[in-house]
């Protein structure tokens, strides 16, 4: 009978490796070598690295459904806290996000999985950035295409953020993960109410809140 604490560990441990090393220097043998099992019993739970793969975009999705759609009328905290959550995401799923088209390209069966949950997200996005509007957190742009500019530009940002990074050369780290939530928060601020940026300047002063607000606000 399978267990669900060895294939849980089995996903952990291969994340975890992923991040450290890349998937293609990881293969399974070190996987179950990893984690002191025989690969034997690491093929009893998976058939082989891409459904590892699969199960750990699956475990990505899971950990967002409903969080671009549990607010009607959502307020500016909550977009933070959705900025935030989507690049703490980004940071524990590396891996996923530096190899993202090679990864897709090498298992059709992950591409279209991918490709339907993004246009899933695209749409929860851009239905979120409605509600902003509704609670007035953000203006209503006088062309009504500019939401959905505005939700591709969030998406293009969070999904190819890391892949910029690398080919700069520079640190995959918190702090540089974390500097895509300032780009997509400059992106919307031309779109924010005075209500919004008025509490964005003063929220960035508290000590308790995420780096994110505490960018330069305009007077």
């Amino acid at each position: 009978m399978k267990t669900r604490g060895t294939k849980s560990r089995i996903i952990e441990t291969a994340i975890e490796l992923f991040n450290q090393h890349g998937t293609q220097a990881v293969s399974t043998n070190h996987i179950a070598e990893a984690m002191k099992i025989s690969p034997g019993n690491l093929y009893y739970h998976f058939k082989n690295k891409q459904e590892i793969i699969r199960l750990i975009l699956e475990q990505m999705i899971s950990l967002f459904d409903g969080g671009w759609t549990s607010h009607p009328k959502p307020s500016l905290a909550n977009l933070q806290d959705m900025l935030s959550r989507s690049f703490f995401l980004l940071w524990e799923y590396r891996f996923f996000h530096r190899e993202l088209i090679a990864l897709l390209n090498a298992d059709p069966e992950l591409k279209k999985r991918y490709r339907t949950i993004r246009r899933q997200r695209l749409i929860e996005i851009e239905s979120f950035c409605r509600g902003l509007i509704e609670s007035g957190v953000l203006r209503s742009p006088n062309d009504p295409k500019t939401l959905t500019s505005i939700t591709k530009i969030i998406w293009l940002i969070s999904d190819y953020w890391l892949a910029f990074l690398d080919l700069e050369d520079e640190v995959i780290s918190p702090e540089t993960v974390e500097e895509a939530i300032n780009l997509i928060i400059q992106v919307m601020l031309p779109y924010l109410s005075d209500a919004a940026l008025h509490e964005l300047s003063t929220s960035a002063q508290s000590t308790n809140l995420p780096k994110i607000i505490t960018m330069e606000i305009p007077s």
